[in-house]
């Protein structure tokens, strides 16, 4: 990893963490309980693992996320697609926590689809199918 990217991945942490820790007078004062967040939730567990399971039907690869991969995406390869899950999954993960509903991968697959048609519809507006196919037809060939 160059020093750059190095430097990168730690300012992100570090601005994680400090979110974390703004709230609280001292690091003694988190809470112990466990919190139900992307990553530290049975809900979520389960849904990061059949989230593997569908990029594993996507791509043929196996992998096996870790909570850095999740916290910050995968800077080691290039993985746009599997980046790009992840990111989505955040955003789906708090969709389902603010609407007080489990997260599910079918539910997760329904919002892929539906940016897959929202992206399709403004790049027929903007006369840019061809970019448009380029990304979907070989990052998500299930769906096109």
């Amino acid at each position: 990893m160059k020093s750059t990217e190095r430097n990168l991945v730690l300012t992100l942490l570090l601005i994680m963490l400090h979110k974390v820790v703004v709230a609280f007078e001292s690091v003694e004062e988190i809470p112990k309980r466990p919190k139900c967040d992307y990553f530290n939730c049975p809900h979520s567990n389960l849904f990061w693992k059949h989230l593997e399971k569908y990029y594993f039907n996507l791509t043929k690869q196996l992998k096996v996320l870790s909570l850095q991969e999740i916290i910050i995406g995968i800077i080691a390869l290039s993985c746009p697609l599997l980046n790009y899950l992840i990111l989505i999954g955040k955003v789906y993960i708090w969709d389902c926590r603010r609407k007080c509903v489990r997260p599910y991968i079918e539910g997760f697959i329904l919002k892929i689809k539906t940016k897959y048609q929202i992206e399709k519809y403004i790049a027929t507006k903007n006369n840019d199918l061809e970019a448009f196919y380029k990304k979907w037809t070989g990052n998500f060939p299930l769906l096109v």
